[in-house]
């Protein structure tokens, strides 16, 4: 389906996938707060806001902009090189994308990659942390119910199946973790020259300058810090 020919069939379907990637957060919220409360004790409206909001905002952005993304470009003909021939620049899907999913974020970071796979009219596997169980559950459970599962495959998977995995080639990998994964990702990527998307942590430095209502400052910096029970990268 994601490959079917004909421009006007690829945008059907990457538009009832997205439309479906809303359902899955819309019908499950309450569960989808559960899951993180038992594997994170994240406070409901917290997850309501940061999880749930943050992925059905990307969906309805992505809804809005699919069109203008995806059609087609036309160089201008006052390239010489183009004088003649008239180029249409077509943008077609890259092809079987890994998602590899992060603990602290188990819905935020597997789903929001997967709505812009979508958007490109990407086959996918989706794969969610092992360590965040109840997400990972759930996930397993909700995500063939809405999406095409002839197109997009949630698997489970540790360390050792990882590897298996990662030996198959892939048009894409999309991973959210420490450096020290992402170097095994990269390595078995770069046997492939298989391009790669690292979203990695790090430390996030807070500068508090002379000028500054400290008041304010402390109470800015504590919530931030907070968040996400102080597992989240900015």
């Amino acid at each position: 389906a994601a490959f079917a020919s004909g421009t006007t069939k690829k945008k059907e379907w990457r538009r009832r996938q997205l439309r479906r990637g809303w359902g899955v957060i819309e019908d499950n919220k309450e569960r989808i707060c559960e899951a993180l409360y038992e594997d994170l004790h994240k406070h409901r409206q917290e997850s309501m806001m940061a999880d749930c909001g943050a992925l059905q905002n990307d969906v309805l952005d992505t809804l809005k902009n699919l069109d203008e993304w995806t059609k087609d470009e036309y160089p201008a003909r006052s390239d010489i090189l183009n004088f003649l021939g008239g180029t249409t620049v077509r943008k077609e899907p890259l092809g079987v994308t890994l998602i590899i999913g992060a603990w602290n974020y188990p819905f935020l970071l597997l789903l929001q990659p997967m709505v812009a796979a979508i958007a490109a009219g990407c086959a996918m596997i989706l794969k969610p942390s092992d360590v965040a169980t109840a997400s990972q559950d759930l996930l397993m459970e909700i995500i063939p119910q809405y999406l095409d599962g002839a197109a997009i495959k949630c698997i489970t998977a540790g360390p050792q199946e990882m590897k298996y995995i990662l030996d198959h080639r892939f048009n894409h990998i999309f991973y959210t973790g420490s450096s020290n994964v992402a170097k095994i990702v990269h390595t078995a990527a770069a046997k492939y020259l298989t391009p790669v998307t690292l979203e990695l942590g790090g430390q996030g430095p807070a500068i508090v300058t002379k000028t500054a209502d400290i008041d304010l400052a402390a109470k800015h910096i504590a919530a931030t810090k907070f968040m996400n029970a102080g597992q989240v990268c900015l």
